[in-house]
C-alpha cells in the first residue's frame, strides 16, 4: 500500500478571508477563528468579566474563570453576565 501526500491547501480548504493567514480543515474551526480570534475582525466577540479586568474569548472560558477565580458555583452565575460584547480593533478607530 502506498500513501500519497496531500497538499496543505487540500487538507485545510477553509481559509480566513479576513487575515489570509489561517487555514482550517473544518468549517466550524474557521467560524470559531473568525468569530472569537481573528485580529482583523472588528466585530470579534468577547466575554468580559464583570468582577475584574479579565476578558474571555468564549462563553465557556468565562464560566470557568468565574468558577475558579471568583468561586461562583455554576447555578450562582447570573445568565446576563454571560453575554458577549463586540471588541473593536484599535487600528479601526480614527
Amino acid at each position: 500500500m502506498t500513501l500519497s501526500k496531500v497538499s496543505p491547501s487540500a487538507a485545510k480548504p477553509f481559509s480566513c478571508d479576513l487575515c489570509q493567514e489561517k487555514c482550517y480543515a473544518r468549517k466550524e474551526s474557521l467560524y470559531r477563528h473568525q468569530t472569537f480570534e481573528c485580529p482583523n475582525n472588528i466585530e470579534r466577540l468577547s466575554f468580559p468579566c464583570m468582577f475584574c479586568s479579565h476578558i474571555a474569548k468564549q462563553k465557556t472560558h468565562l464560566e470557568r474563570h468565574l468558577r475558579v477565580v471568583h468561586k461562583l458555583r455554576p447555578h450562582d452565575i447570573p445568565k446576563d453576565l454571560l453575554h458577549p460584547t463586540s471588541v473593536h480593533s484599535s487600528s479601526s478607530v480614527t
